[in-house]
């Protein structure tokens, strides 16, 4: 979640790895990382100046995705730093023509979200497999399925409401006309069988099949309008939650 736009704390952005077991968060001096049970402190760095205004774990190794952020940004904001964090150092980045809006990580992939672009490299040598268009997409709504045997990926389409899924493994793309308005939040299951998403109104949840593109519910969130910030689905696709602007999560 990236939280650079608010004016509440040091934090800027905050996110668990592909299993939720562990979590990170980067800030204006530096990043952190915990596992959450038990809950310890795994990795913090300082910088002697700088922000780190993206972090994206994969998920216990050492390499970590860092794109800088905050009032004074450790990085360039249209750079990716992969870092290691055993031998705290960059061994790779990977430079854009405009700001990175979100990174997502998987073992074999490295996926970077920029306003009207997606850029989907290959984890081990950083070479550029492919590239998708979007509409524009300030806010980086990406999702990247971490099962090891299903390469999904779900992104806004090229018009207001579309969802675009990318069905990697075998080579189809299926496009679902999701909402009227625009997308504010996307949402992958473990296995990447299901898409979840809410629109700028925040008043529905809906669920998709990502193979026939079929809705398969539709949750109501309330009848007032709200900003839904995250949307999650645990592992065994029994539950959704979401977090809205109205100090609240549901479930």
């Amino acid at each position: 979640m990236n939280l650079q736009d608010s004016p509440c704390n040091d934090l800027l952005y905050l996110c668990f790895n592909q299993d939720n077991a562990c979590f990170a968060g980067g800030t204006n001096t530096g990043f952190f990382a915990y596992n959450c049970e038990p809950f310890t402190e795994t990795t913090r760095k300082n910088f002697s100046s700088g922000g780190i205004g993206i972090i994206e774990m994969c998920y216990r190794t050492n390499i970590l995705a860092l794109v800088g952020g905050g009032k004074v940004p450790r990085y360039p904001r249209n750079k990716v730093m992969m870092w290691d964090d055993v031998n705290n150092r960059c061994i790779g980045e990977l430079s854009f023509p405009s700001d990175v809006r979100a990174v997502k990580l998987r073992r074999d992939m490295v996926v970077v979200v920029l306003d009207r672009d997606i850029y989907i490299y290959n984890f081990q040598d950083l070479k550029l497999l492919e590239n998708r268009r979007t509409i524009v997409n300030t806010k980086g709504l990406c999702a990247l399925c971490p099962h090891t045997n299903h390469r999904v990926m779900a992104f806004p389409g090229k018009e207001r409401g579309l969802i675009n899924v990318e069905l990697f493994d075998i080579q189809r793309q299926v496009i679902i006309p999701a909402h009227e308005s625009e997308l504010m939040a996307l949402a992958l299951n473990y296995d990447g069988t299901m898409v979840a998403s809410a629109s700028e109104r925040g008043t529905l949840i809906r669920v998709f099949s990502t193979a026939s593109g079929n809705m398969l519910h539709e949750l109501r969130r309330g009848a007032e309008r709200a900003i839904i910030h995250s949307i999650c689905i645990n592992p065994s696709s029994t539950y959704l939650a979401c977090s809205s602007d109205k100090g609240m999560i549901y479930t």
